[in-house]
């Protein structure tokens, strides 16, 4: 379950990119070059590779419209069933955490995406 929530929360916000500047990673090395005196957290990370988005190596580019990719993918999936059962959600988290509460009641193509193996998605390979 842990590992399910943080793939849903990379997917859906992106926010594990901050994460890359630490382990290993398609976007590590224009973290360091680029946002190296970026204070990690709210979203300030995504905000400055987005600011070089021109001066960015391919595969960070590449990585970056995968994420986005399979962000819209879980989006689209889950739009309905956010609207249904989760509207009364603050943030991102608070959705995501209500998803997996009423993950019995989700369409099936909302729980396939989110019950998608983190292995698939790990943002740090």
């Amino acid at each position: 379950m842990k590992k399910t929530l943080l793939l849903v929360l990379g997917i859906f916000a992106l926010s594990t990119l901050p994460l890359l500047a630490k382990g290993p990673g398609p976007c590590k090395e224009d973290i360091k070059k680029f946002c190296a005196e970026v204070k990690p957290g709210e979203g300030r990370i995504i905000k400055c590779l987005k600011e070089h988005e021109n001066e960015l190596s391919e595969s960070c580019k590449t990585h970056k419209a995968v994420k986005k990719e399979e962000h819209n993918k879980f989006k689209a999936a889950c739009k309905d069933d956010i609207k249904k059962l989760c509207k009364d959600g603050k943030g991102k988290g608070a959705k995501i955490g209500c998803l997996k509460a009423n993950e019995a009641s989700l369409s099936e193509k909302c729980k396939a995406e989110l019950n998608k193996p983190i292995d698939d998605k790990d943002v740090t390979k």
